[in-house]
């Protein structure tokens, strides 16, 4: 159990995706622990699916939230119920190469960190790489302020216990909660890994929020007022006029 993983997948009626996403976990050279599926849709259709895959060394749970809460808050409620020692998130919409979490659990085991991202592949049909996107090695606060460069949620491994220390998920800021927690988990300097091999498949589709610049704006500005006193003079600058421009093409 020294090493057991603990895997969570929010989903919200995405049940296609869904089943590609599990196979993933299923599918990979480390065992984990668990998969727990959090179901912000509270669909029949879902649980149906998930109650139907067995596997003889995975348990696999299904929740089912109160109401629509939405991602983040999905992926809060996953890791209270997770039992194993580190947390991997996955987008019910993207896969991982079978080899993600072997390298991640020996990367940080070997180099004493507490947290790992490994480089994406971008993709839209999951037959071709599009474009292999390499997260930030070095932290660097206006960089992540203002730009997201390979940090997502799927591909973050972390120990539950320094997860759990800087409070989860903030659901405030929802469209920026990945970068919020590199920042948090830098701010409690914790050390970190990166590896640059694309094993985390990022699935981009017509469907996602991230299309629209009506539904990122708000996201934004709440991200934006979260660090509004820790911001430089011309990185505020920087800032509204990325604000100005989403709200310009919404």
């Amino acid at each position: 159990m020294e090493n057991s993983i603990s895997v969570i997948i929010p989903t919200h009626g995405r049940d296609d995706y869904l089943i590609e996403a599990i196979e993933s976990v299923i599918n990979q050279n480390e065992i984990p622990l668990e998969i727990l599926v959090v179901d912000d849709f509270i669909s029949k259709s879902t649980e149906k699916l998930v109650s139907k895959i067995e596997h003889s060394k995975i348990r696999i749970h299904y929740l089912k939230n109160s109401g629509n809460l939405g991602a983040p808050q999905s992926r809060n409620i996953g890791v209270n119920k997770a039992k194993g020692r580190y947390l991997a998130f996955l987008d019910d919409d993207d896969t991982w190469h079978k080899n993600y979490l072997k390298k991640v659990i020996e990367t940080i085991s070997k180099q004493k960190v507490s947290y790992c991202y490994t480089s994406i592949a971008e993709t839209f049909d999951m037959k071709k790489i599009d474009k292999i996107v390499n997260p930030y090695i070095e932290f660097e606060f206006s960089k992540i302020l203002l730009f997201n460069q390979g940090i997502l949620v799927s591909n973050l491994f972390v120990e539950k216990d320094v997860f759990k220390l800087i409070g989860g998920f903030d659901t405030n800021v929802k469209g920026s909660c990945d970068k919020d927690i590199f920042i948090q988990l830098n701010k409690l300097n914790y050390k970190h890994s990166v590896i640059l091999e694309p094993l985390v498949y990022w699935r981009k589709h017509n469907s996602q929020w991230s299309n629209s610049n009506r539904r990122i704006l708000p996201n934004v500005i709440s991200f934006y007022m979260k660090y509004f006193w820790q911001i430089s003079p011309n990185l505020h600058i920087k800032m509204l006029k990325k604000i100005i421009r989403l709200f310009l093409n919404k």
